[in-house]
């Protein structure tokens, strides 16, 4: 190679940013008229962080007050930051959980039809919900049904060497499939006759092996400003194992959504 000339890094090689369903919740209810634009503001922070990451996200938008309404599904990353401001327009009410929780399971099932998106809920509000135990409970439906469709074996990762743990199994059609793919439904993994695998197994295809990589629901309550319930938003992500975040004002709101986009900055090889 002469000096000064170009490497080039095989396909086979080349870092990617995991692609994720990002789902977000928010709270547009009249407490929060004062504060909407620097809703939008951390939102879009957001938007930009993994934009600037090279994601290829799918992002879906749900509203709530006392009622729930889905302003955007599954839509690409770049299309959803320009549009935005045009999305995030407020409707004003009290604060109920239940409803926006319920959109947000729908959303999420229908994702997961797409399994090179890994799921990942934000759910933000400023204010005591009146069904806050209610809302808790259907959380705990959301994180159960989710975990059930999100089983071993439908992300794998290829990992290079053979792994020194795990367990080793051995399918002709699971392995094929992988020269084309990493990605598959748990439709898929029937059709292949795989099943009760485990998270630390791996398999040898085409003279690479590869190790099953888990995509489970990641969740982040937010708690915004002095009103928000810290005690029912904290709870809200226990079903999950999911992180709990403050933000007293607009700043540290901005930070929580920098924050949640910076964690998902992480990469595979193709």
């Amino acid at each position: 190679k002469k000096f000064g000339e170009a490497t080039e890094i095989p396909l086979s090689n080349q870092p990617v940013v995991r692609a994720h369903h990002v789902v977000f919740v928010l709270d547009e209810s009249i407490s929060m008229t004062s504060h909407w634009q620097d809703l939008i503001g951390a939102v879009r922070s957001f938007l930009n962080l993994r934009l600037k990451a090279g994601a290829h996200d799918m992002v879906s938008i749900v509203l709530f007050h006392t009622s729930a309404r889905t302003v955007c599904e599954m839509m690409p990353l770049l299309e959803c930051e320009s549009q935005l401001q045009n999305l995030l327009i407020q409707e004003c009410g009290a604060t109920s959980f239940g409803p926006a929780l319920i959109m947000a399971q729908s959303l999420l099932v229908q994702g997961l039809l797409q399994p090179e998106y890994s799921p990942l809920l934000m759910f933000m509000s400023d204010g005591d919900a009146y069904d806050g135990e209610v809302g808790i409970d259907r959380m705990r439906t959301l994180c159960s049904e989710i975990s059930q469709l999100t089983a071993p074996g439908c992300k794998w990762e290829e990992v290079g060497e053979e792994p020194t743990s795990g367990i080793e199994i051995s399918n002709n059609a699971l392995a094929e499939a992988l020269h084309e793919k990493v990605d598959f439904t748990v439709e898929e993994l029937i059709k292949f006759k795989v099943s009760n695998l485990s998270s630390d197994c791996y398999i040898k295809a085409n003279r690479k092996y590869f190790k099953s990589s888990i995509a489970e629901l990641q969740v982040k309550t937010i708690a915004f400003g002095s009103g928000a319930s810290h005690d029912k938003l904290q709870r809200l992500a226990e079903p999950g194992g999911g992180e709990f975040l403050l933000a007293s004002d607009g700043f540290q709101l901005k930070q929580c959504f920098r924050n949640a986009a910076a964690s998902l900055v992480k990469t595979h090889f193709r």
